[in-house]
């Protein structure tokens, strides 16, 4: 049966009532009942006859009510009730809960909660929610990554951890993998009255009551809360809330409000910082907030307190380390203290309190370190019998003496009744560099700085005090190694005080001037050459008279009754020198000194009277021995002779030449040095002069010399009639030595030297060669024509032509008249004519032959007739015309093809004309360029063609010189019989 599986059905000769029987062959029947027709299902591969196999989205009929009653998906809702509700009748997960009628038999768990959509209906929770489970009936994997209770973790992260999943405040904080939510956040799960939130925030434990920032309570705290104790004092959270204590702080506390057991770490705290545990203080019954009370034997750990419980000045803790007594004010280290001494006790009997001490600065466990005037106890025994200064005086006698009994040096020498101790016997009391124990023992006056045995010196004298009236301290005297007993015997540069009158009144040196009057004078009362003579109101004594002061060689008494000055070594009479003259002066002012001129014998006085030889110093003398206006001194500094006039620097003149210096020629170039002045040349430089001032006869190095470098000697110059000073003035035929002025004198560009070298005029601007030019040339030059091309030499340099080449130009370039007569093509007629008739003068085949002027050399045969131009024009043929003469088998007369034309406008040649063509009705001809171009072409040519292009992008214009290749095609009409020509023309212009 290939029709279906019920052969009842199959038989076609029965009658079946509607709907009994269905042919699943039938494509347009829908068998199953879904709504989708069975070749749909056939097609998209589905059962036709099941009616759970199906593609919604292909249905087309109206399912049966078996189908709508049914549950495909068994998700509980009937799949009529899913179309309905917009919900995929095959899809377990896609139902409308309120529409669930039947049992649900589907295993998948549509919400990911691990309980399957079959037992979450059993349960009466939503398999929608993964939130909405029975932890009973979890049979599958969690994959929602739902959180119910918003604590941030996950509900499978929450069973893993043994925490439950719908209590916010049961979780594994290391498995927060979600945002906590905001109910979550304003919980506070410790009950510390922070929320959970600002735990968060300030980054303490939520779930610990004592992990918290008491700023960050908002919430009251729980009663569990409130019972416990965080800081472990003994008091609970509550009591201090109240107390307004430290929740967390252990020594934040009142301790009448201990109810609980202190922890361990509270007992073994020290919150005072007396060194006592507070366990212990408590067993002690001392205060554990009180660092003042505690046991001194129950200190167990470091002492921290900064308290000072006697007033000594000293911490506890100090105390502590320098092992005194913390509670004993006498008990104490001095360098300890630290603190406001309040202590009134006198620990060191020298009758000042303690407290005065440490206002002094003073050590109040020192009885010698005290402030006298600061005692207010009366100081005890061992005070008054001790001797603090060392002076042999007992503190108790020098207090009834009214001496200092902390002051060495003061002192009632009867009243010593101890040994002095070896810093009062070697000091010095009185300043005088003797020791007491010494003064003592030479019985002078301890305290008399003035009283003492000059050899007992051993200390430094540091006494103000001037016992010989000198002006100078014993202190002074003694370090400058003088006598302080002796007036005369001093250091004038240490005199710090006033003289006494007794010194004032002695003449220390013996120069006639009282010691008080050298001093007004400012002169050297030990310096018996240092006075103002006018100041002598004594007489001088045999040593000063038997002196020369000033070195003269003249003595002092001598030049007192010569009334020379002694004191001046160019005030003497020379006749009375007695005596070396020592003084290193020179009177004159010449450079040599005294003694030299008499040893030269020159004279000392005359300023022009000396060796130059001898000069030792600065010329002073504004003198100009030789006249030539430089003063000695100057040309001595220039190093110049002052001796002679040709000598000396020009610019060193300061004062008038004289007229024996006027009249001379002191560089020999024939002007006197007074008109070289005149004329501001240099009269030293034989090269700077004015050649019409010259008056007398050059010398013989000036006429051979060459002053301006052109190679001709002046002397020849002046013969020629030549500038000696003009390096462009000279003939040439004269220059007998090396040209060494840089200069141009032509123009040209190429310096004289260079054109001498080679062998150019350096005066003919078209005389020179071109690879020699090293200098610009100059504007006469630029508009110059030398190679007479037409075209300047300045526009041939610009155009990289040679301007002595008249064949070597740029036509463009020509603006003057072409004068050169040559023929640079070799055609025969010149440049200029071939300019003049517009043909080009490089081309040998560019001419007029009615031009021709000159032999044409250039061998060329511009017609190809196998005869040279030359020829032609020596025979009188036309050197264009290849049939002229007749001599080619291609010539007749009816018929001729031209190879050249002219298209100049100069009414020969201007057009391409074909003899004979005229006979053929059949005449087409096309031009092309050398690169295969179109440049002309004519269907019926009538010899009109004047050389302008007819193609690209230049129609119109004439075409260039150049050769063009032609393509002629002769016939006549009624026949198809073609004469076909192929050649070339030149096209000239």
């Amino acid at each position: 049966d290939a029709g279906g599986s019920d052969p009842y059905c199959d038989q076609s000769t029965i009658a079946f009532p509607a709907g009994v029987c269905c042919d699943p062959l039938d494509p347009t029947a829908d068998c199953d009942g879904d709504g989708v027709t069975n070749g749909t299902e056939t097609t998209d591969g589905t059962d036709p006859n099941d009616p759970c196999s199906f593609v919604l989205a292909n249905a087309t009929l109206p399912p049966n009510g078996s189908w709508d009653a049914a549950d495909c998906d068994g998700d509980g809702v009937t799949n009529g009730d899913e179309v309905t509700d917009g919900t995929d009748p095959l899809d377990d997960c896609s139902f409308v809960t309120g529409s669930i009628t039947l049992a649900v038999t589907s295993t998948s768990d549509c919400d990911g909660d691990g309980v399957t959509n079959a037992d979450e209906a059993s349960d009466g929770t939503d398999p929608n929610d993964p939130c909405s489970l029975n932890l009973a009936s979890i049979t599958l994997p969690i994959t929602a990554a739902s959180d119910c209770d918003g604590d941030g973790v996950t509900t499978f992260d929450e069973l893993s951890d043994g925490t439950d999943p719908f209590d916010p405040c049961s979780l594994d904080t290391g498995s927060i993998s979600l945002p906590p939510s905001a109910s979550w956040l304003a919980l506070d799960c410790d009950g510390d009255g922070v929320t959970n939130g600002d735990e968060q925030t300030d980054g303490t434990n939520w779930l610990d009551g004592c992990s918290f920032v008491s700023a960050s309570v908002s919430v009251p705290p729980s009663p569990s809360w409130d019972a416990l104790d965080c800081d472990g004092d003994g008091i609970s959270n509550a009591d201090e809330v109240n107390d307004s204590t430290g929740v967390l702080d252990p020594c934040s506390f009142l301790l009448t409000s201990v109810t609980l057991p202190a922890d361990s770490t509270w007992n073994a705290t020290d919150c005072d910082g007396d060194g006592v545990i507070n366990g212990q203080e408590v067993t002690d019954g001392t205060d554990p907030l009180d660092d003042c009370s505690f046991v001194t034997g129950s200190i167990s750990l470091v002492v921290t307190s900064t308290s000072d419980c006697d007033g000594d000045g000293v911490t506890n803790a100090d105390e502590a380390a320098d092992g005194t007594d913390p509670f004993d004010d006498c008990s104490f280290n001095s360098s300890s203290i630290s603190l406001t001494v309040t202590s009134t006790a006198d620990c060191d009997g020298d009758g000042v309190t303690n407290v005065d001490e440490a206002l002094d600065g003073t050590d109040p466990s020192d009885p010698c370190s005290f402030d006298l005037t600061s005692s207010t106890a009366a100081p005890d025994s061992a005070w008054i019998n001790l001797d603090c200064d060392g002076d042999g005086v007992i503190n108790g006698d020098e207090v009834n003496d009214g001496t200092d009994p902390l002051n060495p040096c003061s002192l009632i020498p009867a009243n010593i009744s101890a040994v002095p101790d070896s810093a009062w016997n070697n000091s010095d009391c009185d300043g005088d560099g003797v020791t007491n124990s010494d003064e003592l023992s030479d019985s002078t006056d301890l305290f008399d700085p003035c009283d003492f045995v000059t050899s007992s010196i051993t200390l430094t004298v540091t006494s103000a005090t001037d016992c010989d009236g000198d002006g100078v301290t014993n202190a002074d005297e003694i370090a400058d190694g003088s006598d302080p007993l002796d007036p005369c015997s001093f250091d004038l540069a240490s005199a710090t005080l006033p003289a006494d009158s007794i010194w004032n009144s002695l003449d220390c040196d013996g120069d006639g001037v009282v010691n008080l009057d050298e001093i007004s004078d400012g002169t050297n009362p030990l310096d018996s050459c240092s006075f103002d003579l006018s100041s002598a109101t004594v007489i001088p004594d045999s040593v000063w008279i038997g002196s020369d002061c000033d070195g003269d060689g003249v003595v002092n008494g001598t030049e007192l009754s010569d009334s020379t000055d002694p004191l001046d070594p160019c005030s003497y009479v020379d006749s009375n020198r007695t005596e070396p003259f020592t003084a290193a002066v020179d009177c004159d002012g010449d450079g040599v000194t005294n003694a030299d001129e008499i040893a030269d014998g020159t004279d000392p006085s005359d300023p022009c009277s000396y060796n130059s030889t001898s000069i030792t110093d600065t010329v002073t003398a504004v003198v100009d021995c030789d006249g030539d206006g430089v003063t000695n001194g100057d040309e001595i500094a220039d190093g110049t002779d002052p001796f002679d006039p040709c000598s000396f620097s020009l610019g060193s003149a300061t004062q008038a030449a004289d007229s024996i210096w006027n009249g001379l020629d002191c560089d020999g170039d024939g002007v006197t040095n007074f008109d070289e002045l005149t004329d501001g040349t240099d009269p030293l430089d034989s090269c700077s002069f004015d050649l019409a001032s010259a008056t007398l006869a050059p010398d013989s190095a000036w006429n051979n010399s060459d002053c301006d470098g052109d190679g001709v000697i002046n002397s020849t110059e002046l013969i020629d009639a030549t500038d000696p000073l003009d390096p462009c003035s000279f003939v040439v035929g004269s220059i007998t030595t090396a040209v060494t002025a840089v200069t141009d004198c032509d123009g040209d560009g190429v310096n004289t030297a260079d054109e001498i070298d080679d062998g150019t005029d350096p005066t003919d601007p078209c005389s020179f060669i071109l690879d020699s030019v090293t200098v610009a040339q100059d504007s006469l030059w630029l508009s110059l024509d030398c190679d007479e091309d037409g075209v300047t030499n300045g526009q041939e340099v610009s155009d990289g032509t040679d301007p002595l080449d008249p064949c070597s130009f740029n036509s463009l370039s020509i603006t003057l008249p072409i004068t050169a007569a040559v023929d640079c093509d070799g055609d025969g007629v010149t440049t200029g004519d071939e300019i003049a008739d517009g043909t080009d003068p490089f081309d040998p085949c560019s001419y007029t032959v009615t031009s021709i002027t000159m032999a044409v050399t250039s061998g060329s045969d511009c017609d190809g007739d196998g005869l040279s131009d030359s020829t032609e024009v020596a025979q009188g043929s036309d050197p264009f015309d290849p049939c002229d003469p007749n001599q080619g088998q291609d010539c007749d007369d009816d018929f001729f093809i031209p190879q050249g034309f002219s298209p100049n406008g100069d009414g020969v040649n201007d057009l391409f004309v074909i003899r004979g063509i005229n006979a053929f009705e059949v005449r087409t001809i096309t031009f092309f360029n050398r690169w295969g171009n179109k440049v002309y072409t004519s269907d019926n040519y009538q010899n009109d063609w004047d050389g302008t292009n007819q193609f690209g992008l230049s129609v119109g214009n004439q075409l260039p010189v150049g050769t063009y290749y032609y393509f002629l095609e002769l016939g006549n009409a009624g026949s198809d019989e073609r004469e076909i020509y192929k050649g070339y023309v030149y096209l000239n212009r």
